[in-house]
């Protein structure tokens, strides 16, 4: 809080008392990771809104991508306080650029959020190999009765084919989704 009323202050002395308000919120944060995803996410697609009637191949447009919903949502929330928005923005545009080009230092991009905050076990309580223990077994043990009941079809001469078709074409999975069994 010091850090923001102390800027606050920078400003109003350096702009001769013009600019003495930083808008609260999260534009800084928000227009950053618009920066890194606009880096990190290709465009598929695109579209052009003509300005004139000609059927020209060369007609004179405005050529727009698939992200322009979300640059102009950002725009938006950037001119909501017109002019005190455009600074968090920038700062915000400068530090997620500043993370795409890897200018950001090591130490910032390799923390994580510990285990205990997002709830997860730590490794002092419990072992990594023993962590999906109980999930492993219970698999081998479906895995063992499937390939039994597969081989016990076929040896019986084709009585695996008598239990697709009473299975129904996806095997009984329709029957979870409210379909009979077909």
């Amino acid at each position: 809080m010091a850090s923001t009323i102390s800027l606050g202050l920078l400003l109003k002395i350096l702009t001769l008392g013009w600019w003495g308000y930083i808008p609260s919120g999260m534009t800084p944060i928000i227009v950053s990771t618009v920066a890194v995803w606009r880096r990190e996410t290709p465009h598929l697609g695109g579209f052009k809104i003509l300005l004139d009637d000609d059927s020209n191949t060369n007609s004179r447009g405005i050529e727009l991508s698939d992200k322009w919903t979300i640059y102009l949502l950002t725009a938006q929330l950037t001119f909501s306080q017109f002019p005190y928005g455009l600074l968090p923005a920038l700062v915000g545009w400068i530090v997620g650029n500043a993370w795409a080009d890897e200018l950001v230092p090591a130490g910032l991009v390799r923390w994580r959020v510990p285990a205990w905050v997002v709830g997860e076990d730590t490794a002092g309580k419990r072992g990594r190999g023993q962590q999906y223990e109980g999930l492993r077994r219970r698999l081998e043990e479906e895995g063992q009765d499937g390939m039994r009941e597969v081989s016990d079809g076929i040896t019986r001469g084709g009585g695996g084919m008598q239990e697709a078709e009473r299975r129904g074409r996806l095997g009984g999975v329709g029957r979870y989704f409210g379909g009979g069994g077909t």
